[in-house]
């Protein structure tokens, strides 16, 4: 069993890629890594812009105080208004063609999370939309996702890639 301390000195060094998919050499961090799967990072560009907020909601509150109480609310919440130097890593997961979160809100993440240092990576699921629900239907896109999920893990993690999961 290794310690946190032992896992954050294997990870000097380690890779982490652009946004653009490059890699290059990241800062070490304590944290532990994590992942997220076509998760909103800015909520509320999602409440001005999504079709999915009903019409008759945002018709309501347009231009009252409301609106300035939610959006301030929502802004509070938004990941990429938390980031922080020292966050752990994060692989991103996210369908290119995502209709209810915008493959965007993972690229202005990953940008973000650049200018603080950040060790990050986006795995792009090209063409396909929201949920592994519909991922999980055919057998070749939900290994490509799985692979890379656990190789991304065993990386962080620094475990051998011969080793059982």
């Amino acid at each position: 069993m290794s310690t946190r301390q032992d896992r954050a000195d294997r990870r000097v060094g380690r890779r982490s890629a652009r946004c653009d998919g490059r890699f290059r050499t990241g800062a070490d961090t304590p944290s532990e890594p994590s992942f997220a799967l076509y998760t909103p990072s800015d909520l509320v560009t999602l409440a001005k812009t999504s079709d999915h907020v009903p019409r008759a909601i945002g018709h309501q509150i347009r231009g009252t105080p409301w609106e300035g109480l939610v959006l301030t609310g929502l802004a509070q919440l938004s990941p990429i208004n938390n980031i922080r130097s020292g966050m752990p890593p994060f692989l991103f997961i996210h369908g290119t063609k995502d209709a209810l979160v915008p493959f965007s809100q993972s690229v202005d993440m990953c940008n973000r999370m650049e200018e603080s240092g950040g060790v990050y990576e986006v795995f792009p699921v090209r063409g396909e939309g929201h949920g592994l629900r519909w991922w999980e239907t055919r057998p070749s896109l939900a290994g490509l996702y799985k692979s890379k999920m656990i190789e991304w893990l065993r990386a962080e993690f620094g475990i051998p890639q011969y080793a059982k999961s």
